[in-house]
């Protein structure tokens, strides 16, 4: 197995040389090795070590202390030692896990029946602890089994019921086919699904009747005596019905005064009618009578119930009217925000258009200028033109002439010189008078010919450097003129551009200057449209306080009346209350039990006879268990409701101790505010100190006597 320096692991479980992995180095698989021996006396102690602490206060606590042991000497040496050899702090020292195979902790023999002892033993003290809840159940599921027909005899002493009868609740149940392909599972389906629907029946059914409980104190608090006396009348009528276990309605026997408080009677086998007593039938005269009085005489009512109705009529009409005047208020404070926004609306609008035309207005003046300024520019530019054109046609005419004088002085020096040449060769020519005539007269046209060849050369290279002169200060010239004319366009552009560059600064100015009162007047307005809401809404929030504060006293004064009212009927609540709530568990216990029975038929019709014996114990046992379980729900039904009262009690009690106490101390507090306005204001020393004193000491002895009530309260 490769080393690892990873810092994973449970921490309760974990190694110490996982959690030094970080700062010591890697670790291999014999951390396993101590989450076994941690896990072993988790198995013996229910916890692993260090359980009780923070995960990373455990992390330390296994880091820096020894190995942990085992707290109990009962087991034996070699468990011990094998938790030892596990728990070694020093990995090196802790042996691995096919040495641990070896050790006489796992080599021993035991006895093959260890587990099922276990599970025996943990079956049994399940069932005794089911036989307590079941007895306890029992007590109270059969307290009024001898008061009518609707409370059933033990199941010992039932016969099993037929099918055709069972028929009804085995729906209830839940399908019976499953439970004839597999026999091991029924009980269990059937237990959970009636648990869940009797648990589900008696929290929507205890929630139902706190409610309507609640409403009818309300109406008994609200209709007055009269009412109340009415209302006992009916439920003592009701409960005399209710618990008679003699009347009973067969069929088609209904008219048209049947009861309104008969209890319907749960589907089952029909039974003879027992003959009716002279109570229930003189009590039934008596309720159909008053059925029939309070039809004939429905419009009556009393002097009492006319002035609460006007009462509430008029509350529900100042109700009506504090609502309508919050709309008027707010359709009113609406319109005065809206006028104030269309009139600031204006405003800016008028402010917009006036800031547009006077920057319209100055770019028009700046457009102007820069017209002006682009006509003057494109004089000044063809004029230099001008200039430039006569100085050019001037400047190559003096060229022109300077070059024609040194063409004609050229010519005229090789005239000289053409003169001079030929009276030279005439001059040759007559020293030889030898040489004939033509000879001479050819030698002579030769010697011309190339003095006036040169000439023409010497003439023609003087053209050529004249034609290259020219040109070449023409085009120095004109590369004055054009550099002459760019600094001048230089200029002018400069200028040009220098004048939009203050026109765009006044511009951008002037957008400032804009956008400055545009900030200011749209802050100004914003100013006032928040002043103008905020005092709308503290007027819309003064009166919503009066009428809420107004609103507050009436309720309170409402919840001081139904307080006082419930803890004048605490203990007829708790005792009604503890009635339904057993009422509704015995209602599910009789389920159960029907479903318990409809189950045991089905069963003992689909097994075999020899299994009827273990069938009927499983059965029972689930039985006893179910009821069990409701004999902890009703527990706990109870301990709540108690509790809750309980708390409700202190509550209402604490509030009006806390009003008594608050009375005291106004009651105090005044002979204070009395002393001090009499020292403020006497002139007589002894007089006033002797006043205070007094006051003083009335006060101290009021407030001993506070104390000693409060003590006496506490206790």
């Amino acid at each position: 197995m490769a080393p690892a320096n990873s810092f994973v692991g449970t921490p309760y479980w974990m190694a110490p040389e996982v959690i030094l992995a970080m700062d010591e180095g890697q670790y291999d698989g014999k951390v396993d090795v101590w989450s076994l021996g941690i896990t072993c006396i988790e198995l013996a102690e229910r916890k692993p070590p260090l359980f009780n602490m923070n995960a990373m206060s455990a992390l330390y606590h296994i880091a820096q202390n020894e190995s942990p042991v085992l707290q109990s000497g009962h087991w034996s040496e070699y468990f011990r030692n094998f938790v030892d050899s596990c728990l070694q702090k020093i990995p090196q020292d802790r042996p691995t896990s096919e040495v641990l195979l070896k050790h006489r902790f796992v080599l021993r023999e035991r006895p093959p029946t260890v587990i099922m002892d276990l599970i025996q033993r943990t079956k049994d003290a399940v069932r005794e602890l089911d036989n307590l809840q079941y007895r306890k159940m029992k007590k109270i599921l059969f307290q009024e089994a001898p008061n009518g027909p609707g409370a059933e005899a033990p199941e010992e002493e039932e016969p099993v019921p037929c099918l055709q009868e069972t028929e009804p609740y085995m729906h209830r149940a839940g399908t019976l086919t499953s439970l004839e392909s597999s026999h091991s599972v029924p009980s269990m389906s059937i237990s959970a699904s009636s648990q869940s629907s009797s648990v589900n029946s008696l929290a929507d059914a205890s929630d139902n009747e706190e409610e309507e409980e609640e409403e009818e104190e309300e109406e008994e608090e609200e209709e007055g005596p009269e009412a109340r006396e009415m209302a006992m009348m009916q439920e003592g009528e009701h409960t005399v019905t209710s618990h008679s276990s003699i009347i009973h309605r067969l069929p088609g026997s209904d008219n048209l005064y049947d009861d309104p408080y008969q209890p319907e009677l749960t589907p089952g086998p029909l039974q003879p009618p027992a003959a009716p007593a002279p109570t229930s039938t003189t009590s039934s005269a008596r309720r159909r009578a008053y059925c029939r009085n309070r039809d004939h005489f429905a419009t009556i009512r009393t002097a009492s119930l006319v002035s609460r109705q006007i009462q509430e009529h008029e509350q529900d009409s100042a109700l009506r009217e504090q609502l309508s005047g919050y709309k008027r208020m707010r359709r009113q404070h609406q319109k005065q925000l809206l006028a104030l926004e269309s009139r600031l609306r204006g405003e800016r609008e008028e402010h917009s258009a006036r800031l547009q035309r006077e920057l319209e207005a100055q770019r028009a003046g700046f457009g102007a200028e820069a017209e002006k300024l682009a006509r003057r520019h494109q004089a000044i530019g063809e004029k230099e033109a001008r200039a430039a054109q006569a100085e050019e046609r001037k400047f190559q005419q003096h060229i022109l002439g300077q070059q024609k004088k040194e063409l004609a002085a050229l010519l005229e020096a090789q005239k000289r010189t053409y003169k001079l040449r030929k009276e030279q060769l005439k001059e040759e020519l007559q020293e030889n008078p030898s040489t004939p005539k033509r000879e001479k007269a050819e030698w002579l046209l030769r010697q011309k010919e190339q003095l006036q060849q040169c000439q023409a050369e010497e003439e023609a290279g003087l053209l050529r450097r004249q034609r290259q002169y020219f040109e070449l200060q023409c085009r120095q010239y004109k590369r004055k003129m054009l550099l002459a004319r760019h600094s001048l366009d230089q200029d002018l552009l400069r200028e040009d551009l220098n004048k939009k560059q203050t026109q765009k600064d006044l511009e951008c100015a002037l957008l400032l200057r804009q956008h400055e009162a545009t900030r200011e007047l749209e802050l100004r307005q914003l100013q006032a449209v928040q002043r103008t809401r905020a005092e709308l809404t503290r007027l819309q929030h003064q009166t919503e306080l009066g009428n809420q504060l107004e609103y507050n006293k009436r309720r309170e004064q409402e919840l001081r009346q139904k307080h006082a009212a419930q803890v004048r009927q605490q203990p007829k609540s708790l005792k009604s209350k503890e009635l339904q709530i057993k009422k509704q568990f015995q209602e599910t216990c009789k389920i159960q039990t029907r479903q318990y029975k409809a189950l045991r038929a089905h069963l003992l019709e689909t097994t075999p006879k020899a299994q009827h014996k273990s069938l009927l114990k499983r059965l029972k046992e689930e039985q006893t268990r179910k009821l069990a379980i409701l004999a902890e729900q009703y527990d706990q039904s109870i301990s709540e409701m108690l509790s809750s009262q309980a708390v409700v009690s202190s509550i209402l009690l604490l509030q009006r101790f806390s009003e008594h106490l608050r009375a005291h101390v106004c009651v105090l507090m005044r002979p204070k505010k009395q002393s001090s306005r009499l020292f403020g204001s006497s002139c007589n020393r002894n007089w006033s100190c002797s006043m205070l004193i007094r006051a003083r000491s009335r006060s101290e002895r009021r407030v001993n006597t506070r104390g000693s009530c409060e003590s006496w309260s506490r206790e």
